[in-house]
């Protein structure tokens, strides 16, 4: 049977630097070296400002930031520097109020699903399932796209092109023409 190698780090988040307490686990970082660069999968659960877990009540903006979109930010500073110090490179760059634990190795068996194997990980690791919620910036988007006005058309002789700007932009552009005509 063949066997693979893979390391696996814990992903805290330290809501108060000031009056530290418990470390809240976000998730985790599972990396799976090969001749390649290797394969990373990050793995986390993402708080919200508008719906704030307990343990974030007094968390400044700035930082809620930070732990709402961890898992974007961490794995791009993961795929972009070299693999072979990854979890090192990690805990520099991370290690005030989200920071990265020491990483632990870990074997996978050759058929091993590698997503299918964070997902167990973060069930031990954090203490609940992982469930994957839809992403809403790709929803809003869709939604958008689908209340957006007709393009203008072109002009044919007099006729003025129909073009009905959104709402939002209608309240910006309004107070402007109300100068320009009084």
């Amino acid at each position: 049977m063949n066997i693979r190698r893979a390391q696996w780090a814990g992903v805290e988040f330290q809501p108060d630097l000031k009056h530290p307490g418990a470390p809240v686990r976000l998730g985790l970082v599972l990396y799976e070296p090969a001749k390649t660069g290797g394969r990373v999968v990050v793995i986390g659960r993402l708080p919200k400002s508008d719906s704030r877990p307990a343990a974030f009540k007094d968390t400044s903006p700035t930082t809620m930031q930070i732990a709402a979109n961890w898992v974007t930010i961490m794995a791009k500073d993961a795929v972009d520097g070299a693999k072979e110090d990854l979890f090192a490179r990690l805990s520099e760059n991370w290690h005030w109020n989200l920071y990265v634990i020491e990483p632990t190795e870990i074997t996978l068996a050759a058929s091993a699903d590698l997503t299918n194997r964070a997902k167990a990980l973060f069930k031990r690791f954090v203490g609940e399932a992982f469930t994957a919620t839809p992403n809403p910036s790709k929803k809003i988007a869709t939604k958008l796209r689908a209340r957006r006005s007709p393009a203008p058309r072109a002009r044919l002789g007099n006729e003025v092109p129909h073009y009905t700007p959104q709402s939002w932009l209608i309240a910006q552009i309004a107070p402007h023409l109300a100068a320009h005509h009084s």
